[in-house]
């Protein structure tokens, strides 16, 4: 178990903190460790909720690179997030929900075209040829 969580620690880049205490991590430095967690499940399939939330971009461009490892190793992410340049550069496929119901399905680019994703989030009118 111990060779596992070390491997773990390697993976999120926190294993020169392995003796320190969760609590003594940074608020990055945790969110990563919840990932790490997460992984330490063998699940497939990791829920991310709000991983971008609150960490700086140096942080951000770690949690990103973690992800694109995770994804390359089999895992899928599904992710619940605001900052949409984060799933922007990162999500292969976005749903967007507006007051709990599903508005629009696509890939990214689809997404910053789609009207009614414009109108509820930008406040932009959708036009109609």
């Amino acid at each position: 178990m111990q060779k596992k969580a070390l491997e773990l620690l390697h993976l999120v880049n926190l294993h020169e903190k392995a003796h320190a205490k969760a609590g003594s991590l940074s608020y990055g430095q945790q969110k990563l460790l919840e990932i790490a967690r997460a992984v330490a499940t063998g699940a497939d399939l990791l829920l991310l909720d709000e991983p971008a939330a609150g960490v700086n971009r140096t942080m951000l461009n770690h949690i990103i690179d973690l992800i694109k490892k995770l994804r390359a190793k089999g895992k899928t992410i599904f992710i619940v997030e605001h900052d949409m340049g984060f799933v922007m550069s990162l999500c292969q496929e976005v749903i967007v929900m507006d007051y709990g119901k599903e508005i629009a399905i696509g890939t990214p680019q689809e997404i910053q075209k789609n009207p009614k994703v414009l109108e509820a989030y930008l406040g932009l009118k959708a036009t109609h040829n």
